[in-house]
């Protein structure tokens, strides 16, 4: 799938919107992040591909002459305090926040711009993820119709729809209309987007790019359709589906992997859209085993985890209140007239990338056909799998299914059959030695340190919770000492064995990696404090 992405991409027709040899070319780049990401508070998580990429701006706008400049805003749901993040992450107060601080920051950066060289034509590419892509939206609309304004006077109101309106008595730096933009959305949700926000791209934003979660399943979290699905006839604007979650394509994960594939593959769209590149790509992982699905980590992970069952991404193709805009499906048409006074290009095909990611086809391949029983072999476990006998988990295992059974039999929990009995078992065992997303999702902030140890140490007893929540116990020695690792029963049921086993070896070993480590620094102490003689006690 990621190789057919790339094809897709290549047939884009993207116009060059700075020339380093034009002195008069100006680029704004605008990022706004997803809920729950805030590339400066790494308590709320490792950086996504939003946050990476506005790092890599601002290195290069310091540089002489380089005629570029970007603002990042951070997500939803990012404020101080944890109960305040939750309420935001699930209600938006904060939706127009974002969008605000983006374009007062253009403005600032354009006044001083326009200062300098009275000719300088200034375009802007806007970037988000998640929710911050709808609001990437909503902030292209606004350059759009009010162009960028005087921030001398710059205030902001609401229009008649209660969307964001610009308020200045003077003359704006640029008229609206006249600033060419581009879009490129990291899988855009817009849950609890206000009643009469407008999403549509406008006619300025002549490059769009739209990249979907093809593997996402959470019901609350629809590919919110800015652009349609596939390649606009004029070949300016295209949706494509990248492997993986919501989180593989928006980054965010403890353990990078689809996110640096999907992250590159937007690096080259970005880089052509300027004759010489301005970004860096991330070093393709060599490991299939790196490539993680991720359902319910990283950015969002809060929100929306009840799995839909149809086995397709879910779609919300309304970007506004249909009441108030007809049509209100699909952005407006690229305004022709300004695409063309642009030359434009296809994205240059990355070689060397190309052969690693056919790299990791062919080990996917030869993991596949390693996979495939034959007839003798169909109730042999795998012999590295926790279904083994010898392995440390077995007994966990069992004993989670032996719960599992029990919680079925007392009518706590219902399987479709033996297959989604043992998914959820599978799951469960692999929460119990690394149970980071569940505790980054019910506490944001939580749940990024490495590991030491398994969540508990044994199994005493499966509960089934009334939220939507299980419980592996670890009983202690009175009635109300007790360890407990919470997961989500509807994720825990779709989660493939594959997925659940693959999660389950590597957790084991980032133990066996931080153990090592402790007992390596453990000796080196007690070295030291032998060199040292007295002094060291």
């Amino acid at each position: 799938m990621e190789q057919v992405m790339r094809e897709e991409l290549g047939q884009l027709a993207v116009p060059i919107l700075q020339r380093q040899g034009d002195a008069h070319d100006y680029l704004f780049f605008a990022f706004l992040d997803g809920t729950g990401q805030d590339l400066n508070n790494p308590k709320l998580g490792p950086e996504t591909n939003v946050g990476l990429l506005f790092k890599q701006v601002l290195a290069r706008s310091n540089e002489p002459d380089s005629h570029i400049d970007a603002h990042y805003s951070r997500g939803i749901g990012t404020q101080p305090r944890a109960m305040g993040r939750a309420l935001d992450g699930m209600l938006a107060h904060s939706w127009d926040d974002g969008i605000k601080e983006a374009y007062a920051a253009l403005a600032r950066r354009a006044s001083g711009w326009v200062r300098s060289d009275p000719d300088a034509e200034i375009r802007v590419v806007g970037t988000g993820y998640s929710r911050g892509a709808v609001q990437t939206a909503g902030l292209l609309r606004l350059i759009d119709r009010y162009g960028i304004a005087d921030p001398s006077d710059l205030e902001f109101g609401q229009d008649n729809t209660g969307n964001i309106s610009v308020i200045s008595a003077s003359p704006p730096l640029v008229a609206p209309g006249n600033v060419a933009q581009a879009a490129l959305l990291f899988d855009p949700v817009a849950t609890n987007m206000p009643r009469n926000f407008d999403a549509r791209l406008p006619p300025s934003v002549i490059s769009r790019v739209s990249i979907m979660a093809a593997h996402e399943r959470r019901e609350l979290f629809p590919h919110q359709t800015i652009n349609e699905p596939g390649m606009t006839p004029d070949g300016r604007a295209i949706t494509v589906a990248a492997p993986g979650g919501h989180s593989n394509v928006g980054g965010g994960n403890r353990d990078a992997g689809l996110e640096i594939l999907t992250g590159n593959a937007a690096i080259d769209y970005l880089n052509t859209l300027r004759d010489e590149p301005l970004f860096e790509k991330r070093p393709v992982p060599e490991d299939l085993a790196a490539m993680m699905l991720y359902q319910a980590g990283g950015a969002t992970s809060l929100y929306g985890l009840r799995m839909d069952g149809d086995d397709q991404r879910n779609l919300r193709e309304a970007l506004a209140n249909c009441k108030i805009v007809d049509p209100c499906k699909g952005s407006e048409p690229i305004d022709q007239a300004l695409a063309a006074q642009f030359e434009h290009r296809s994205i240059p095909v990355d070689t060397v990338e190309r052969q690693q990611l056919q790299a990791l086809v062919e080990q996917a391949s030869e993991r596949d056909l390693v996979k495939q029983p034959d007839s003798r072999a169909l109730s042999r476990p795998e012999p590295d799998g926790p279904e083994h006998p010898e392995h440390p988990d077995h007994d966990a295992l069992l004993r989670i299914r032996d719960g599992a059974r029990a919680a079925e039999n007392a009518g706590q929990i219902s399987f479709t059959g033996d297959q989604q009995r043992e998914q959820f078992c599978r799951s469960a065992l692999a929460c119990m030695k690394d149970n980071r997303e569940t505790r980054q999702s019910l506490y944001p902030g939580q749940g990024s340190e490495p590991l030491h140890g398994a969540e508990i140490s044994r199994v005493d007893e499966v509960v089934i919770g009334s939220k939507g929540y299980a419980f592996l116990v670890q009983h202690g020695n009175g009635p109300h000492d007790l360890q407990r690792v919470p997961f989500d029963v509807e994720l825990a049921k779709q989660m493939p064995v594959a997925v659940s086993d693959q999660k389950l070896e590597l957790a084991n070993r980032e133990i066996d990696q931080q153990q090592a480590f402790h007992a390596q620094q453990s000796v080196a102490q007690v070295v030291e404090a032998q060199t040292m003689g007295g002094f060291a006690r």
